[in-house]
């Protein structure tokens, strides 16, 4: 097989007080040669409830099935909104506590330390470079985001029975405004 991969990913955790965290992450990477590898982006790991783009698996042989490399996580999109040989995202998360405690009737059953985020996430994934816009313009000629991906929410993070469990509401960003608000329901931790 002729294929080369670089990649190439940088993360920060930096503590703003004593319980707020800034956590940013800038990521990149491109493939090259004749069996180039995929990367999708759009959705988050280990999302439960998936939406995928065209209603499309992203697999279309076998070497898919081993090369084919998420990059995650882009809220605000479907999982695979975009496919090329070649990507960059930017992650930034404000995290943030939002309930210490949370108990329910006279049995103590609850959940501790319950964190919030407020995130931005931008990326794109493309073959052709000379091809991508970062603005294009609708039909109307109205100047909208081009192959560039652009989503903000909210969030919430738990351990129910020891798992991490996030959920969290985003939303698109066109140039004309914002989109319907996409639900993830995940397991894992962050970034």
């Amino acid at each position: 097989m002729d294929i080369q991969t670089f990649t190439a990913d940088y993360r920060s955790y930096n503590r703003l007080a004593r319980e707020f965290i800034l956590a940013y992450r800038i990521s990149g990477g491109v493939s090259t040669g004749r069996n180039k590898q995929n990367f999708f982006i759009g959705g988050t790991e280990g999302w439960i409830n998936p939406d995928l783009h065209d209603n499309d698996i992203p697999i279309k042989n076998v070497e898919d099935f081993a090369f084919l490399t998420p990059v995650l996580p882009l809220r605000g999109f479907r999982y695979a909104q975009q496919i090329g040989t070649h990507f960059a995202v930017a992650n930034l998360e404000f995290r943030f506590p939002l309930l210490k405690y949370l108990i329910f009737g006279a049995v103590p059953i609850g959940f501790a330390n319950i964190l919030g985020t407020a995130f931005i996430d931008v990326g794109s994934a493309w073959t052709d470079s000379k091809s991508w816009k970062m603005w294009a313009a609708d039909p109307n000629g109205e100047i909208i985001i081009g192959d560039l991906l652009v989503g903000t929410g909210l969030g919430t993070r738990l351990f129910i029975f020891g798992l991490p469990v996030r959920f969290d509401v985003a939303w698109r960003y066109t140039y004309s405004g914002f989109s319907e608000p996409y639900y993830y329901f995940s397991l894992g931790a962050d970034f």
